[in-house]
């Protein structure tokens, strides 16, 4: 326990202890107005002043006087006490402290008037810098507000909450599970329309194309014209009306649900075509399909050797199979 120095309040000087017989276990509850001994740092120095006070049950204590607490700090006061028929009294130990944890803090000589004053003038001065920064007209809080306001506009009017950010974007842009932000508006759905999405249709359609050099060696049905397996002669430019291909049955399961075009064109690597006609399927079990031609689809240069291909497409003009099925030559005149 701790008592203060030169301690004033009586109730706050008294030391606590516990008197037993000899047995070591049974409360002695006579010995109040004994004398207790002084023991100061563990030292017997005659008696204290005041006799054992009983509290009941065995338990004194012995209130020390003021001057008896006015000793050098951090002293140890206990007292003692025995008898013919106790034990050895079990005390508590004080030591004197000039100040309480209790205590109000108060100010000491280390206190520095003109020390604080320069505190509170380099606190002020930091003040008033830090106030200059923050309002600095570029790098202050109002520049940054204005900075950001137009980064903002720039990005555009994102609501901000949910998917509805860049992020959310990117990702319903990139990913065909993302989850459609609100703020995208139209028809959008990253389940169809994401990279993610439109690559493996992509992927399949490549999958499912071939690029033959002929068609099973399909018969061509050219009424009127000539055809010596490999070249496709049109014997008069500019009036041409139909062509007609049996491009054999490993075509036929996949005409259902998809369109057959006829496309021409002077290259293999061009993507400009001379003609790309749709045309009807006149057979699906052989998959014979037939074309209609106008004279405009036949009016280009003459002698010239342009490509034939037939293509399948889908729904969404994605190629499903095409085939260069022969080269096709244009005259001027009627052969007879």
């Amino acid at each position: 326990m701790i008592i203060k120095k030169n301690q004033a309040a009586a109730s706050l000087r008294r030391i606590y202890g516990t008197i037993v017989g000899t047995d070591g276990i049974t409360r002695v509850a006579s010995k109040g107005g004994s004398a207790a001994r002084k023991i100061v740092n563990g030292l017997d120095s005659g008696n204290w002043t005041a006799t054992l006070t009983h509290i009941g049950n065995g338990e004194y204590y012995v209130e020390l006087t003021q001057a008896e607490t006015d000793v050098t700090e951090g002293d140890v006061l206990s007292w003692g006490f025995k008898a013919a028929d106790t034990a050895e009294a079990v005390v508590d130990r004080a030591q004197i402290l000039s100040k309480l944890p209790s205590d109000a803090l108060t100010l000491t000589a280390d206190y520095d008037a003109a020390k604080t004053a320069a505190s509170s003038t380099a606190l002020t001065t930091h003040d008033t810098d830090m106030k200059a920064r923050l309002d600095h007209a570029t790098y202050g809080l109002s520049a940054l507000q204005t900075s950001l306001a137009s980064v903002i506009a720039r990005i555009g009017a994102f609501t901000g909450t949910g998917v509805n950010t860049i992020l959310g974007f990117f990702k319903a842009l990139l990913s065909k599970t993302a989850t459609l932000p609100s703020d995208i508006g139209g028809t959008f759905d990253p389940a169809a329309d994401s990279v993610e999405a439109i690559s493996e249709v992509v992927a399949t359609r490549a999958s499912q194309a071939t690029l033959l050099s002929s068609v099973e060696g399909g018969t061509v049905l050219i009424p009127g014209a000539s055809d010596d397996g490999d070249v496709v002669t049109l014997h008069k430019k500019n009036s041409y009306s139909g062509l007609a291909f049996t491009l054999g049955t490993s075509w036929a399961s996949i005409l259902t649900g998809n369109k057959v075009y006829l496309a021409a064109k002077k290259r293999y690597s061009d993507s400009t075509y001379l003609f790309n006609i749709e045309g009807t399927v006149i057979d699906a079990v052989n998959a014979v399909v037939s074309f209609d031609l106008t004279p405009t689809d036949t009016d280009h240069d003459v002698f010239s050797d342009y490509k034939l291909e037939v293509q399948v497409r889908s729904s969404d003009n994605l190629v499903i199979k095409s085939a260069i099925i022969r080269r096709l030559e244009l005259r001027g005149i009627v052969r007879s």
